[in-house]
């Protein structure tokens, strides 16, 4: 029995990163590839997919796959991978073990395959902006065409043999596939084109202004579908155009009748494609990849399909996970900021803020979870025993008693108000700004570079790997899927090397990115030197005041990565960041930026809570920094926020707790710490707390 709408068949969960395309083949069989680096051909048993090969020989992102039908140069067929490793790879199913061809021409990801099936040509579209035409009966190049600029994003052969690009320009382009000349240019899309096919009528497109758009082939529009709310990645004909589907990054699998979306399949990720076909019994099914890691297939047959009751779980789980990200929630063992923790909310502050996470650690002390949150994100000190009273309420453990219970316990005793320091954990910026500000003013910087044709200027592969990230960043409702790629951190490395002037943004983005909860740790594997990147782009005395404030708190998020990968970076150039930040201190153009001074005291007080966890002697280095605290404090030509004051006071309690020399100096200045005015409550409890240890250390 046909069904009248497509139900779930499969989860074929087998890869471990986004699923960028997913195919049938002609054998029957289901080939997907995906960002882990590897293509897989999924062969059908007992009505289950299951994996037979893994198609291993790529060293970076596999984007696209196509199939070669048999010929006599390949009498079983072939399969064609694509890479961001900038090679396209041929596979003879005779010998799937290693790559038949190697085909190297481009010098950029290649992100789209097309196939002359009658002239064994495939053609090749990358980010570098060129096509190549390859003749598979040799493994050569046939013509290289500068398609568009900077990338070209999809290709589709037509049937007259002529063939049809879109690019990153919004541009569609219709070649001649013998001479390489250009025959028309269509012009409507208002964002980059990301797929093409061949309809009766000329040609189907999808685009991110989140448009599918109909085409004859003389270059005009004749039809506008609109119904995502996002990029538009996939496009897939079902009876042409009068039925079709389209996957977008809105988490949507749309199915098109009669010019209406008549279907809508919810996913928990990004659906990066999704192709049809009729199955053995005749009846039509759709397959999808998602950015979740797993390919699914979709039926109209009864016989295969998930029962309404199943289907019904399975969108109340979606829209579960969705809800999630719009309340209070709550999971288990993850991260922020790279720092694990046994619970993990996101608090939702209303649609003109960012989400924030609150983390919590089961045996912690939840008002230290509560005052660190409010810190860290510069709320107003009166939610702290409501964040207190949240945690205790959720975070409650299940416990089995093993004996009776006291009948006559003893009566509780209150407790003193937790210490503010010693300062266990360092602080990081987690708020985003305005991450399409920011992508825009590095594309206007870009195309200053690119007018100068100079070093700076960023290659296609650059640019998408920009959208990608910022995209990846505000969808903070992803986070439990996304994830900050090599190429993304790549991306930084390159932009923290622009001249100062223009690197304000770009530690913006680089700091946005370590909030991410995989954001740290692919720094740490892809930028080790992110430390002197950082000095070099506006940690200095040469900087701006906007590089000097950006690239001080994403100096700042860089002592917050789980396991400190670079702490010993940070002790290394620990002397020269304090000086900077001292210099800065006595400057009041520096920091005439009034958040200058916050993330000045939060990178010493990040100092004081490694230095006090760092075996061996570290008393010059703890001077050192207490120094500079007292400076901060004792200055009166900056202007200081209570924020600002407060860490620094923190600062000098975590040090003072931690060194008896520092103690001793703190002690020595303590007129200097006391005559500090503030109505901040945090400030005044802190500094009684200070001189409690400056009369124990008299009394000794």
């Amino acid at each position: 029995m046909e069904l009248s709408e497509y139900r779930l068949r499969q989860c074929l969960a087998g890869h471990t990163a986004d699923v960028k395309y997913a195919m049938f083949d002609s054998q029957g069989n289901i080939v997907t590839v995906s960002r882990d680096t590897t293509a897989k051909i999924w062969s059908q048993n007992d009505s289950v997919f299951e994996v037979v090969t893994t198609l291993n020989g790529h060293s970076n992102f596999v984007n696209a796959v196509l199939e070669l039908g048999k010929s006599e140069k390949f009498p079983d067929g072939a399969l064609v991978t694509a890479s961001t490793d900038s090679t396209v790879l041929l596979w003879d199913r005779r010998n799937l073990s290693e790559p038949f061809y190697t085909l190297i021409g481009h010098t950029n990801t290649v992100c789209s395959l097309a196939l002359n099936q009658s002239s064994l040509t495939l053609i090749s579209g990358s980010y570098d902006g060129t096509c190549i035409l390859w003749d598979l009966n040799s493994g050569t190049q046939k013509l290289v065409l500068d398609a568009h600029k900077p990338s070209v994003l999809c290709v589709t052969v037509l049937q007259d043999g002529n063939f049809a690009t879109g690019g990153s320009d919004k541009l569609i382009k219709l070649w001649n596939s013998t001479t390489g000349e250009l025959i028309r240019t269509f012009q409507g899309h208002t964002d980059a084109v990301r797929k093409l096919v061949q309809v009766d009528l000329g040609l189907c497109s999808c685009s991110n202004d989140g448009t599918v758009r109909v085409w004859d082939l003389g270059g005009e529009c004749l039809q506008q579908y609109v119904g995502h709310q996002s990029f538009v990645y996939g496009i897939t004909c079902i009876d042409g155009v009068q039925e079709f589907a389209t996957g977008a990054e809105d988490q949507l699998v749309n199915v098109w009748k009669g010019g209406s979306a008549i279907q809508s399949i919810a996913h928990p990720g990004s659906v990066w494609s999704v192709e049809h076909r009729v199955s053995e019994n005749g009846i039509s099914e759709l397959l999808t990849g998602c950015s979740d890691g797993i390919a699914r297939l979709w039926t109209k047959d009864a016989a295969f399909a998930l029962s309404e009751e199943e289907m019904s779980a399975y969108y109340q789980d979606i829209e579960k996970m969705a809800k999630e990200q719009k309340q209070p929630s709550q999971s288990t063992a993850q991260e922020i900021n790279g720092k694990k923790y046994d619970y993990v909310w996101d608090v939702d502050l209303g649609p003109e803020h960012p989400r924030l996470y609150l983390g919590h650690n089961q045996g912690d002390d939840p008002m230290d979870s509560a005052r660190t949150f409010v810190y860290d994100n510069n709320l107003a000190i009166e939610h702290v025993q409501t964040i207190v009273d949240f945690i205790k309420t959720n975070s409650s453990p299940f416990e089995i008693v093993s004996q009776a219970p006291d009948v006559n316990p003893e009566p509780v005793k209150p407790t003193g108000p937790p210490a503010l320091f010693p300062v266990l954990h360092p602080i990081g910026f987690t708020s985003l700004n305005s991450l399409k500000h920011i992508k825009r003013k590095i594309l206007s910087l870009n195309e200053e570079f690119e007018l100068k044709d100079s070093e700076y200027s960023l290659s296609g592969e650059h640019l998408h790997s920009l959208t990608d990230l910022v995209n990846t960043l505000q969808e903070t409702a992803k986070y439990h899927v996304s994830r900050v790629y090599e190429d993304h951190v790549k991306l930084l490395t390159k932009l923290l090397q622009w001249p100062a002037d223009f690197t304000f943004v770009c530690n913006d983005l680089f700091r946005s990115t370590m909030v991410h909860p995989t954001g740290g740790a692919q720094i740490a594997k892809t930028c080790p030197n992110a430390v002197q990147l950082l000095m070099n782009s506006g940690c200095n005395a040469d900087a701006s005041e906007k590089s000097f404030l950006t690239a001080s708190q994403a100096l700042a998020n860089l002592f917050c990565i789980e396991n400190n990968p670079f702490s010993y970076a940070l002790l290394e150039q620990r002397e020269k960041i304090i000086d900077t930040l001292n210099l800065a201190l006595q400057s009041e153009e520096k920091v005439s930026l009034k958040t200058s001074v916050t993330a000045i005291s939060t990178v010493l007080l990040n100092f004081a809570v490694l230095l006090s966890k760092t075996p061996g002697d570290t008393d010059a280095a703890k001077i050192q920094c207490a120094s500079v605290l007292l400076e901060f404090i004792r200055t009166s030509q900056i202007q200081k926020t209570d924020e600002a004051i407060f860490r620094s006071i923190v600062a000098i309690g975590t040090l003072a707790s931690s060194s008896q020399l520092a103690l001793g100096l703190f002690a020595a200045e303590s007129p200097v710490i006391e005559s500090v005015q503030s109505k901040d409550e945090r400030i005044q409890k802190a500094i009684q707390m200070l001189q409690k240890l400056f009369s124990q250390l008299q009394n000794e």
